[in-house]
């Protein structure tokens, strides 16, 4: 039930402005050097960093120096040719749903697939009881997520040397292809050599395209940790919340002066 109070067009407005309109972050955040705000994400209604949709306290931030609380998904690759590498796509980006020069090609799911090179032998499963990699992957084409760190675990170790190659796309220009070598991420202090984890701080949304070559006979699981996506829905639930608790601060009567004032605002009163 809203409680009726009389609060002055000021209040009113200065409510609004902390509780209806809220897109940057905390706006309690740090200064830097007089000018130049302390920026992490907390509070930001449209990052989110896992767990709860409505807790905003996480940050980029909150998962460093560690690695805790990141979220993880894990898809086990296995390539049963026994002399050719083969190349699978882990994410095609906005390429996915086109056909034309098979530039969907490789797509990796559940199962067996046709390598990039058109030949067969590979084959994905997710690593979650009761998820597919194809739920990931959609989930990712609606959610543009930041990928951290990625770890590698296989039973060939000349796998390890294989480098993940990640383009982005653009229907304007050609853009050059980056590389990620999991390789230099190993030292002489490493226990086990056919486990390595790096790394990453790339983005995957649509305008992405990831691939990675399997060495012949090698099984090899692939673990992403996803740091802050970007996801609307959340910060619709987010703002939902926000308004809920400035209309049961602000009364009925309150709600009525706010849309009495901004009307006037419109008509330049």
């Amino acid at each position: 039930m809203f409680t009726n109070k009389q609060l002055s067009a000021s209040t009113l407005q200065e409510i609004a402005n902390q509780e209806l309109s809220y897109f940057t972050g905390n706006t309690q955040e740090t200064t830097m050097n007089n000018d130049v705000q302390a920026y992490l994400g907390d509070g930001d209604d449209l990052l989110h960093f896992g767990g709860s949709a409505i807790d905003s306290t996480k940050s980029f931030a909150s998962a460093f120096p560690s690695g805790d609380g990141l979220r993880q998904f894990g898809i086990r690759l296995k390539n049963t040719h026994e002399t050719l590498a083969l190349t699978a796509l882990l994410f095609a980006g906005y390429h996915e749903d086109i056909t034309t020069n098979n530039l969907n090609r490789g797509v990796v799911k559940t199962g067996a697939f046709k390598s990039v090179e058109n030949a067969d032998g590979l084959t994905a499963s997710a690593q979650l009881p009761g998820k597919t990699v194809e739920e990931f992957l959609e989930w990712l084409k609606y959610v543009p997520s930041q990928l951290v760190m990625m770890k590698l675990r296989t039973d060939n170790i000349e796998q390890i040397g294989k480098p993940i190659s990640i383009k982005t796309l653009s229907p304007f220009q050609d853009l050059p292809t980056d590389y990620i070598q999991p390789e230099n991420a190993q030292d002489q202090y490493s226990n086990n050599e056919k486990v390595v984890t790096f790394m990453v701080e790339k983005q995957l949304d649509f305008s992405r395209r990831f691939e990675y070559s399997v060495e012949p006979g090698t099984t090899v699981t692939i673990v992403y940790y996803i740091g802050a996506t970007l996801d609307t829905a959340v910060a619709l639930e987010r703002k939902r919340a926000k308004a809920k608790v400035t209309m049961n601060f602000i009364g009925s009567d309150g709600i009525n002066q706010l849309g009495q004032l901004q009307a006037a605002r419109q008509l330049g009163m």
